[in-house]
């Protein structure tokens, strides 16, 4: 019953003025996800075959491996049959891959706290921007629902501008939709994107803090 009160409460602070927005990043900031290159050799280690795609960002099993075994079955025992593995080392592979994730997506210890210390404030809303384009936006979820994350709002990227380039636009988007803005902090770990936030951050104004998140592992 608490939590619920609280909810309300917090739901009608957002339904009238935001003067906070703490926007967090996912990849790297508040989850240490495998890139591509942690997460390529860890699946080839784990299953004896090359990461089958060309690219990671956009594909749902760079975040669960198995979403591949689920859905690629029949295209995997084929590939496999002419590498000359029997039928039963192919079900092994394949019951290997359905049995569990070999991506860990743990929350960044650092991100966390903030992200505990932002969410409680009454006035803040919190808003989660990722570069994860909207075809993994379930799956997202799933995540931080699993680790009882919870944003106001979430925005993934679409189009096909370069990832700070469209976040840009999207702070842009927030700035005329809540004119009552008096503060803004923003987390992200890539060291490439921070010059452009903190660019944009000089030109606000409003106070803009932008966050360097360095704790992620892969």
């Amino acid at each position: 019953m608490k939590d619920k009160i609280k909810m309300i409460l917090r739901e009608g602070v957002l339904d009238n003025k935001i003067t906070r927005i703490a926007i967090f990043d996912f990849d790297g900031t508040m989850i240490d996800t495998d890139t591509p290159n942690s997460g390529k050799p860890l699946w080839k280690k784990e299953f004896g075959f090359e990461w089958p795609f060309t690219g990671w960002w956009g594909r749902p099993e760079s975040l669960d491996s198995r979403i591949y075994f689920e859905n690629k079955t029949n295209e995997l025992t084929d590939v496999l049959t002419k590498k000359g593995l029997k039928p039963d080392e192919i079900e092994e592979i394949i019951q290997k891959g359905l049995s569990r994730n070999i991506f860990d997506n743990n929350p960044i210890s650092s991100t966390l706290t903030a992200y505990g210390e932002q969410s409680e404030r009454g006035d803040t809303m919190t808003i989660l921007l990722t570069g994860r384009h909207t075809g993994v936006a379930e799956l997202v979820k799933s995540i931080l629902d699993s680790k009882s994350i919870h944003f106001d709002d979430y925005i993934y990227k679409t189009g096909n501008k370069e990832t700070d380039e469209f976040k840009k636009i999207i702070l842009n988007q927030l700035v005329s939709k809540y004119p009552d803005l008096q503060e803004m902090e923003i987390f992200e770990d890539r060291i490439d994107h921070l010059p452009v936030f903190q660019k944009w951050a000089n030109e606000q104004k409003f106070k803009v803090i932008v966050h360097h998140v360095t704790d992620a592992k892969n």
